[in-house]
């Protein structure tokens, strides 16, 4: 309801609201009960940002309150841990006023932690230490409180029936840039430095500009440079050798693929549409030009529905799309064997959506194959950095394992879009750097139990176990003092003999009776009953203890024998003498085996307190790999943040042309002089300054959409 409104539903919604208004308001404040609604739901899947407009809209158009309303949203956390946060203040803001964590900059210095860490810069000419939210602390806390409202259900605990991944996991396409990409990065590169360096005016250039630029050239060259030809190795053209193998693999059973892309779409004089660029190669090898169409052609709901029957009959077997016209609400999963990747977004959960097109319920196909396109040694490195971040600290917290304190794992799905960082970012020392932080992150998980298990060994040692040694050797010398006691009063082969209300009875049926009649008192008054003595021992009637689970059902009633320690045993009605013997057995066997129990759980005990404090003095087994690792982290971390190319970038204007030989690249760019010298920090005299107006500005390109 709230996400995808259309016009005439939401105009319908608020007509019946105001009708119901008019007939329900009896004060300022109307809510969902006197407006005669039970429920509403609102369906979310785009972004939670959504829902609170919605809310607001709600509010203040037409004057209900909400509250007792069902959110249903995919991706809760789909790009930043701020929805949360935001999730929690729509739907829940008394929980964070409770807690004192109404403002973000509160929630967030209680359940984040900002790390330092190396990133590929974005023009991807070198690293940089930056801080960010990576990980999640009190996470318990935290998912005790989104647990008030919020029931997560993830992949593997409903376990839909959905295809398999082709291969078991994403299949990642590389492809190599060539002398235009890595020429034109390197000018990127060099404009960004002039950039943060304060030397260019915005509205000259920006990042902004730059990042649009550097997409579109990882995508490829013919975005920036229109009349450049496609190389053999290039993103588009591996893209369109699998389009065609898969399209010829399945043409039985008429498999349908999809390509995601968000950047390049519209085709015009001066801009390059990668769309009508693959579907014009498609018919070139002999695909049917009816059998390819682009999302963004159906204009109308009537020509999309029929667009995706067509889909799902199989007439139309490629779709070409971007994330807002096809990554939701979209069902042709019938035929889906392909799912293409050809850019990267910036969420994750837009990847997962996406693959969701095929990864569902109703495809016929068993196993559908995810690619993902990247060109190395461009801002696809960068990119494939953001969604590893992001996906870090979202499947922290959206998952069905019990949280921890603080999490900084990084799950299958973090590791693969890891390895595609590496993969994209063409350094090899990155791919080392990637590997050495998730296996220095899991000994450090394995340190901390091993610290975790030290200080449980050392709490058993110091407290627990010799407080449970002196238990046991106590109750031990007890029911050995009852024993002797019961020996010294009752010699061998003596005659039976119970006191009860001072009268010695030595026929067991006679004392039988009054058992009878003492469990028929204590079960009517529920209070016990003293019944006598028998050799030293006090003899009474009390409740069953277990009969106060309402699930057992014992004896109402159990017999006790009361020396040092407390025995017992059932007694029921009609058992006569069946229930002396039992008290019989009390004396002369229980006691024997409380005896022979107590002994063999304090033997135990002190074997246990050996152990844990063998345990305590156990040093960590994997210390020396750990500290390796760690020094050899460092070293990597210092050489990438160090890095730079030795290959300087090269104009242009100076990339040969289609007919000009291609020479090895020299190029000369002039970098802005640092921040500080030693001339800045000691300042000589120095004539006046030349005016700004005389220094000529630098020209740049024409921006590329």
């Amino acid at each position: 309801m709230c996400s995808q409104f259309k016009s005439n539903a939401k105009l319908a919604f608020i007509r019946i609201c105001k009708v119901c208004l008019r007939k329900y308001r009896c004060n300022n404040l109307t809510t969902m009960d006197n407006v005669g609604f039970t429920q509403i739901c609102i369906h979310i899947y785009r972004t939670v940002n959504r829902c609170g407009n919605f809310y607001i809209f709600i509010q203040r158009k037409i004057g209900i309150c909400l509250y007792g309303y069902l959110v249903i949203i995919g991706t809760p956390v789909s790009n930043s841990m701020v929805e949360l946060y935001v999730m929690q203040r729509y739907l829940r803001p008394d929980l964070l006023k409770n807690a004192g964590l109404q403002t973000f900059d509160d929630w967030a210095s209680t359940f984040g932690e900002v790390v330092s860490q190396l990133e590929i810069k974005p023009a991807g000419n070198g690293f940089q230490m930056k801080n960010r939210f990576s990980k999640f602390v009190n996470i318990p806390e935290l998912m005790q409180m989104y647990k008030e409202f919020a029931d997560i259900q993830t992949p593997d605990m409903i376990k839909l029936p959905v295809p398999k991944l082709k291969t078991g996991e994403p299949i990642v396409v590389t492809a190599k840039p060539d002398d235009r990409q890595k020429a034109y990065m390197k000018e990127l590169a060099a404009r960004s430095e002039a950039i943060h360096n304060g030397n260019i005016d915005p509205s000259v250039d920006n990042m902004l500009k730059i990042t649009h630029e550097a997409r579109l050239l990882g995508l490829d060259s013919r975005c920036i440079f229109k009349e450049a030809e496609p190389t053999p190795d290039s993103k588009v053209m591996k893209l369109l050798d699998n389009l065609e193998q898969n399209y010829r693999d399945t043409m039985e059973q008429k498999g349908v693929q999809i390509v995601f892309c968000d950047i390049a779409i519209n085709e015009d004089s001066e801009h390059f549409s990668v769309y009508e660029a693959i579907k014009a190669d498609l018919v070139k090898r002999g695909i049917p030009k009816e059998e390819i169409c682009f999302a963004g052609d159906a204009q109308t709901d009537k020509a999309r529905a029929e667009m995706f029957e067509q889909l799902r009959k199989g007439e139309k077997r490629f779709i070409i799309a971007s994330t807002s016209k096809l990554g939701t609400g979209a069902n042709v999963q019938d035929r889906i064997c392909a799912i293409h990747h050809l850019d990267i977004p910036w969420k994750p959960a837009d990847l997962t959506q996406q693959d969701g097109r095929g990864i569902r319920q109703g495809n016929s196909f068993d196993e559908v194959g995810i690619y993902h396109y990247l060109t190395e040694e461009t801002f696809d490195a960068y990119m494939m950095g953001i969604i590893t971040n992001k996906a870090k600290f979202i499947n922290q917290i959206m998952t069905s394992k019990d949280p921890v304190r603080v999490s900084e794992d990084v799950d299958e799905m973090v590791l693969t879009y890891s390895q595609m960082q590496a993969i994209a970012s063409g350094n090899p020392m990155i791919k080392e750097k990637i590997q050495l932080d998730n296996d220095v992150a899991n000994l450090k998980n394995l340190e901390a139990e091993h610290k975790k298990m030290v200080f449980s060994m050392q709490e058993l040692a110091e407290r627990k176990l010799p407080q449970t040694i002196d238990n046991y050797a106590d109750l031990l010398q007890k029911a050995s003092g009852d024993l002797k006691a019961f020996q010294e009063q009752h010699p061998d082969n003596a005659e039976f003999k119970m006191e009860i209300g001072g009268k010695i009875f030595d026929e067991r049926a006679d004392v039988g009776e009054q058992i009878e009649k003492a469990i028929i008192k204590c079960s009517t008054t529920g209070e016990s009953v003293k019944l006598g003595k028998y050799f030293g021992f006090d003899v009474s009637i009390e409740k069953n203890p277990a009969n106060s689970n309402f699930f057992n059902s014992g004896t109402p009633c159990v017999a006790v024998l009361q020396g040092n320690l407390k025995y017992t045993s059932e007694v029921s009605l009609g058992n006569n003498v069946g229930n002396v013997r039992r008290i019989e057995n009390l004396a002369g066997i229980q006691i024997n085996q409380k005896i022979q129990q107590l002994s063999a759980n304090l033997d135990k005990a002190k074997s246990d307190l050996e152990e844990a404090k063998a345990n305590v003095a156990k040093p960590f087994g994997r210390a020396e790999e750990l500290a390796e690792k760690l020094k050899r982290l460092e070293y990597v971390n210092a050489q990438l943040s160090t890095d730079k190319n030795d290959d300087e970038p090269m104009p242009v204007s100076d990339i040969p042309t289609e007919n000009e030989p291609t020479k090895a690249a020299s190029v000369v760019v002039a970098m802005p002089t640092p921040a500080y010298t030693a001339d800045k920090i000691n300042p000589k005299p120095q004539t006046p300054p030349v005016p700004q107006n005389n220094i000529p500005k630098p020209v740049y390109n024409k921006m590329k959409r």
